[in-house]
């Protein structure tokens, strides 16, 4: 019997003895394993006495897509009183298909059935109604026409108007008629105009719908306008191009920006026909800003095949000094995938305007280096722009040079930096000298501000982790205010005990609630107790306070970067750049840097070298960088230690592994994490320490590697767990160790039991790895002696999550 069929037979035992809990945990199960076998015990489900396992019973079918449960699902439907159950069905026949089924969908969607409960004032058949509404749209039913536009019309029911006409758009024919006529409608309301342009654009079929839409955009209502455009797009209407490009002078805003977008989205789609470009060139003679900015993006997606002539380059030049930051740095972007050399001269002064917007500036700079031309001037202007006091800027600059290092031309005899890679290792060195803004506050070169309650530097966020979310800065971006109540507050330190003694009498009695309540509060904030003495705090508060000194010191460290020095900050971002360079010279650089005093620095070198490995592990230069990361990865702060261990799992280097299975016992949860990723990847994709040179004094066997990461299931910390879980089975489908391998699934499994369970679906996802048949044995078993329907419910998330894949994959290919 197979690993699957054993796996639905003890599932159907459970759907039948279990309590509530189990028969739902196990028809979910069965649904997503889709095995028709268990068809015939999840339809006895649907009469089950709890209203969950009904619900759970009917979408197992759905998913499964059993014909035989039609007659069971349609019965439901009918008799049901759950309107729960009565949705459940429904969406499972929407699942199966065929006329019986769509008869009763009819019927449902247009009648309710008399012994449905309402439950409180919400009618239930109206959940039943729109899921049934929403199979019909999906069979293309023709029959359900009529229905559908007699529960649109019928203004006693509910207000399921935009998932109606979908469904008639998806039925097309005569749905599309209706459409077609609702937008036509000039008497109706906007809003049900605006609709039936939206579900117009969705329409399946288009012959005749471009006319009707293309009408609309003569519609007295702007939202109309507006939808009308965008349906255009989403139907590939190329030829109305020309047509939403004079939208944009429409009154409405809203108007305006649809049709600008729809365009773009006809050019990023590549129907729009080869004579837009001169319509849109036309357009650059607009009086409006925005509308030129426009043009600029729909034109960069063409330039690639219709490079703009140089009356145009001319044009789009002269918006590089516009006063409007977005068109102008829309000029420069259309300047550099344009691909002419010519806009180097242009973009140039742009760069050197240092009255300039810094975003303009920005993508000036990057362009430049997208264009590939290295000669003096552009030498000079982008040297003099790395070392500028807007960090955009700066980070530009470096960025062009080492582009220009890798991909570009250099034109004539240089001086100082012959060639750019010159010019970014200068940079890195300290040679560039910023001018400081008046309103900024530098601090000493390569001085980073100390952590507090550390003597520690502070260190920046690591590379690579969660961005800021859209529209906020990152903290090397921001400055705080010069009052800013929340600086310097990690140098408050609390008193150990009071000044003084306080006697007797000296402090008056509590006078009102409000006086004994703050009285109470500094006793607290002292950490004393009643009598005066430190208090003493049980596990729970313990474990608050270690929460929040951790959050203190973090955001500590987060706090240190929001005021960073220009100059410190060019060395900064020079090294960040050297990591897009293969060359020697750059990798020379950055294994230089490792051993910087600053620990800011030092990472960066590390996550450059990183960057360098990913693309070219073979580089010989980087066999130097090893030995000074194996020394990091044991001294650094954590921050560093855990950017060395990526960074040497990248390397191939075998020399890193008795290095990185000490750091599994690292205190930093992230670190741990970080040398288990970077332990598998060596184990399996490391170099022949004898065929790559490297000097390996330990070469650790990859079962010696498994046991270590084996032991890390039982970490304290779950995703230190889940990441042991899910390295295992990469590091050993290369061995032939099946009774070690057999051994580690069981642990992989137990590990979830001696904690919360929650990561039961994370851990189940990682045994896919394994041999289905050795995984599901040890499941079941697990299955069969869990004591009760909690810890069932875990093993059965795992099987879920186990076969998931694969069911999903059949699904697909059915």
């Amino acid at each position: 019997m197979s690993a699957r069929a054993k796996t639905v037979e003890a599932l159907c035992e459970l759907l039948t003895t279990g309590d509530e809990v189990d028969r739902c945990y196990a028809a979910r199960a069965l649904g997503v394993l889709g095995d028709p076998a268990a068809a015939d015990d999840l339809q006895q489900r649907l009469r089950d006495e709890d209203v969950d396992v009904c619900v759970d019973a009917a979408d197992a079918l759905g998913r499964i897509g059993a014909q035989s449960a039609i007659d069971p699902l349609v019965e439901s439907l009918k008799n049901d009183s759950s309107g729960e159950i009565c949705a459940a069905a429904v969406r499972a026949l929407g699942n199966l298909g065929g006329e019986k089924v769509a008869q009763a969908l009819r019927k449902v969607a247009h009648e309710r059935p008399e012994a449905m409960e309402w439950d409180d004032d919400w009618d239930t058949w109206w959940d039943v109604q729109l899921e049934a509404v929403k199979a019909l749209g999906r069979f293309a039913d023709e029959q359900a026409i009529d229905i559908l536009v007699d529960v649109l019309t019928d203004e006693s029911q509910q207000d399921i108007e935009n998932e109606i006409l979908r469904a008639l758009a998806s039925i097309g024919g005569r749905g599309t008629d209706v459409l077609i006529a609702r937008l036509q409608d000039t008497g109706s309301l906007p809003l049900h105009r605006r609709r039936a342009a939206r579900a117009l654009g969705r329409a399946s079929e288009n012959n005749g719908i471009p006319p009707v839409l293309g009408r609309a955009l003569q519609d007295e209502a702007p939202e109309v306008r507006a939808e009308a455009a965008t349906a255009l797009a989403a139907q590939g209407a190329a030829q109305y191009a020309r047509g939403l490009l004079l939208m944009r002078r429409d009154p409405a805003e809203e108007v305006r920006k649809a049709a600008i977008k729809a365009v773009i989205s006809l050019s990023e789609q590549g129907i729009a026909d080869a004579g837009l470009s001169d319509e849109l060139t036309a357009m650059l003679d607009d009086p409006s800003s925005g509308v030129r900015a426009s043009v600029y993006n729909i034109l960069g997606h063409t330039v690639k095949s219709n490079p703009l002539a140089p009356e145009v380059i001319a044009k789009v030049a002269a918006d590089l000094e516009n006063p409007e930051a977005e068109t102008a740095s829309a000029a420069c972007t259309l300047l550099g995938k344009n691909g002419d050399t010519v806009a180097v001269d242009v973009l140039l002064p742009v760069l050197n305007d240092t009255q300039a917007h810094p975003m303009v500036r920005r993508e000036a700079a990057l362009m430049i280096g997208q264009l590939g031309l290295f000669n003096q001037p552009v030498a000079d202007s982008l040297s003099r722009a790395a070392a500028d006091p807007a960090q955009a800027v700066r980070l530009a600059a470096l960025s062009a040079l080492a582009r220009l290092e890798t991909q570009g031309v250099i034109e004539g005899e240089l001086q100082p930096f012959k060639s750019p890679m010159e010019a970014v290792i200068a940079a890195i060195e300290g040679k560039f000298s910023p001018e400081k803004p008046d309103t900024e506050e530098a601090a000493p070169p390569n001085q980073p501000p100390a952590e507090a309650g550390s003597d520690t530097s502070g260190v920046e966020p690591e590379a690579g982790s969660t961005p800021p979310e859209d529209g906020a800065s990152s903290p090397e971006q921001q400055s705080a205010p010069e009052n800013d109540p929340d600086e310097n507050t990690d140098d408050i330190k609390l008193p150990d005990s009071p000044a003084r003694i306080v006697r007797e009498g000296d402090v008056r009695s509590a006078g009102s609630t409000l006086d004994a309540i703050a009285m109470d509060n500094v006793e607290a904030a002292l950490g004393l107790d009643a009598a005066g003495e430190p208090a003493e705090h049980d596990e729970e508060t313990q474990e608050f306070l270690a929460v929040a000194d951790a959050n203190k010191e973090t955001m500590s460290r987060i706090r240190s970067e929001r005021k960073i020095d220009p100059a410190f900050d060019v060395r900064r971002l020079g090294i960040r750049v050297l990591g897009d360079c293969d060359r020697t010279e750059a990798v020379h650089t950055l294994i230089g840097y490792l051993q910087d005093t600053d620990p800011r620095l030092r990472r960066e070198a590390t996550e450059s070298i990183g960057q360098v490995a990913l693309r070219n592990p073979d580089n010989p230069a980087l066999m130097d960088a090893v030995g000074i990361l194996i020394t990091q990865l044991a001294i650094g702060d954590q921050d560093q230690r855990r950017a060395s261990a990526r960074t040497l799992g990248r390397l191939g280097n075998r020399a890193a592994l008795v290095p990185l299975v000490e750091t599994l016992k690292d205190p930093v949860p992230n670190v741990r994490i970080q040398a288990l990723e970077s332990l598998s990847r060596l184990v399996t994709q490391g170099a022949d320490p004898e065929a790559a040179d490297h000097m390996v004094v330990r070469n650790v066997p990859p079962l010696s590697v498994a046991r270590s990461i084996a032991e890390s299931l039982k970490d304290e910390e779950m995703a230190v767990r889940v990441a042991a879980a899910r390295e295992l089975p990469v590091v050993l489908g290369s061995l032939e160790e099946q009774s070690f391998t057999a051994k580690v699934v069981g642990e992989i499994i137990d590990s979830v039991f001696g904690w919360t369970g929650e990561e039961a679906r994370l851990i189940g996802r990682s045994l896919r790895g394994f041999d289905a048949s050795l995984t599901t044995d040890k499941l079941l078993v697990r299955l069969k002696e869990a004591g009760d329907s909690t810890k069932r419910s875990v093993v059965i998330e795992m099987i879920e999550e186990t076969f998931s894949q694969a069911a999903e994959d059949s699904h697909r290919a059915a």
